[in-house]
């Protein structure tokens, strides 16, 4: 009688467990099914439009893409590396060695004027009390105790592209001239010329001063985007005072193709024995500018030309919009 009593209580056990189990599973669908009422499944739930703005870029249109319409072929230069480049927007038309380490000579004069306004403003007033003469050297025509303001002083470091003129702004600045050499590095470098070193103002031969094409071109458009050097580097010829207006200095821009090319509007020409000659050179027809380097060349008057005729003659400007 025990056993069986003790089998009915299993029995009554189990199906009350069994019990359990299923209602444990309804009341857990039952929950489960119920609507959501959390702050996340709500969230989740009701719909919400998107919120637009405007954006700052709406109303852009890009520049006209420059695209080759003829077979002609780049014309054959002397020199070591050259470029030609659309200047708005930037697309390179014919490209040789272009970040190749090369001596970039007188065009370092560019940064030498950009440094020189970054420290001064163009009325400022420099006294020379510290001549740099160099057997060679090109020059604005500097004497001790010479008073001239900065404006006149860059229109003799970028026409007749005088030494003298270099050395003066570069010794006067706080910190004098070693702390001009490293402004002009720190701009290199804001400027991402990373394959660009400058060791003085001026482009003289030194082991650590070198340029590329490629950094060229960086350094030309910076300069063209700088109003007061580029209205002194599309200056053919001009004389400037001193401060007494008792002293003159007439300055002409080496430059030639101011006044043999139709068009051009600069930049800025350099020689060294190293370096061999260079130029940049910019230069507009209709819509269209366009920018060319040459750097160690033989003729880079004649090789400037070529370049800039095969990119206005070769090139035209189409809309982005036709190019889909």
């Amino acid at each position: 009688m025990k056993k069986k009593g003790k089998k009915q209580k299993q029995k009554v056990s189990t199906k009350l467990n069994l019990a359990q189990i299923v209602g444990i599973i309804f009341a857990a669908l039952f929950l489960f099914l119920l609507p959501g009422q959390s702050y996340y499944q709500t969230l989740i739930l009701n719909y919400y439009p998107p919120k637009i703005r405007s954006s700052r870029f709406d109303d852009f249109t890009p520049s006209p893409y420059p695209v080759k319409f003829t077979n002609a072929v780049p014309p054959i230069i002397t020199a070591s590396a050259a470029a030609v480049i659309d200047l708005d927007s930037g697309v390179p038309l014919y490209q040789k060695s272009t970040t190749l380490r090369l001596k970039p000579a007188s065009i370092t004069k560019l940064m030498t004027a950009l440094v020189a306004l970054d420290y001064y403003q163009p009325d400022d007033i420099i006294t020379v009390s510290k001549l740099v003469t160099i057997s060679g050297d090109s020059k604005m025509g500097l004497k001790l105790g010479d008073q001239l303001s900065v404006r006149s002083l860059l229109y003799g470091l970028l026409l007749p592209s005088g030494n003298d003129a270099a050395y003066v702004i570069a010794d006067n600045i706080p910190g004098g001239y070693e702390q001009f050499i490293t402004s002009m590095n720190k701009r290199a470098e804001k400027l991402h010329m990373y394959h660009t070193h400058f060791s003085n103002p001026t482009g003289r031969d030194e082991d650590d001063h070198y340029s590329t094409v490629y950094d060229l071109i960086i350094l030309t458009r910076a300069a063209l985007q700088n109003q007061q050097v580029a209205e002194v580097v599309k200056t053919n010829w001009t004389t400037v005072l001193d401060v007494f207006g008792t002293k003159s200095f007439p300055l002409k821009n080496v430059n030639e193709l101011l006044t043999t090319y139709t068009g051009i509007y600069g930049v800025k020409t350099g020689y060294t024995e190293l370096a061999g000659q260079c130029l940049v050179a910019t230069a507009k027809r209709g819509n269209r500018k366009i920018l060319t380097v040459v750097l160690n060349s033989k003729d880079r008057f004649r090789e400037s030309t070529e370049l800039l005729n095969f990119g206005f003659d070769n090139f035209r400007l189409k809309e982005q919009t036709e190019l889909r």
